[in-house]
């Protein structure tokens, strides 16, 4: 026996070998120590189930504690463990998805940039155009007019009539 106490050198106080430790706490993950304790991790399903929830909601707004409490925890664990298991907040997330959302709008309709703002859960069309540009790179409308051209040149290219497009990257042609 080691002269501090521990039967071996790997074991902890509670006499488990620290890895199985932070692997049974953590759910199977092994998260990255802050303060002395692990991060807190979403398991899959509550991961899901949250961005399936935002999914399903885009056009509105939705609170961070409804999110939480479908999953089961408290608002802030919430926070933190979408931060780690994905990467970036709800809120992030959420943005993303929502400019996700319209750039396939942009592509598959010619509805103006205000209607298609407030589909995607924007206040305005201010709103969404910074948002956009953020994510993007460029405003919407130059978006649209740039990568609507790559879409039109490449039918055209393939001989494909304009009212076969269904959608982005979805082309349809007489052989089908």
């Amino acid at each position: 026996m080691p002269q501090d106490g521990r039967r071996s050198g790997q074991e902890t106080r509670a006499g488990r070998h620290p890895y199985r430790l932070k692997h049974r706490r953590s759910g199977g993950r092994t998260g990255t120590r802050t303060s002395g304790r692990l991060a807190p991790w979403l398991s899959v399903w509550q991961e899901r189930k949250a961005k399936k929830m935002m999914a399903d909601h885009l056009s509105r707004p939705i609170d961070v504690g409804e999110l939480a409490h479908s999953c089961g925890v408290s608002r802030g664990y919430f926070i933190s463990a979408f931060c780690a298991s994905a990467g970036i907040t709800p809120r992030q997330w959420l943005l993303c998805a929502r400019v996700h959302q319209a750039q396939e709008m942009l592509l598959s309709t010619d509805l103006p940039l205000v209607r298609i703002a407030i589909d995607c859960g924007f206040y305005d069309q201010s709103h969404f155009s910074r948002a956009f540009a953020r994510r993007a790179g460029v405003p919407p409308g130059r978006w649209r007019r740039l990568n609507g051209a790559m879409v039109w040149h490449g039918a055209l290219k393939a001989g494909v009539e304009a009212e076969q497009i269904i959608g982005p990257g979805d082309i349809r042609t007489n052989a089908e």
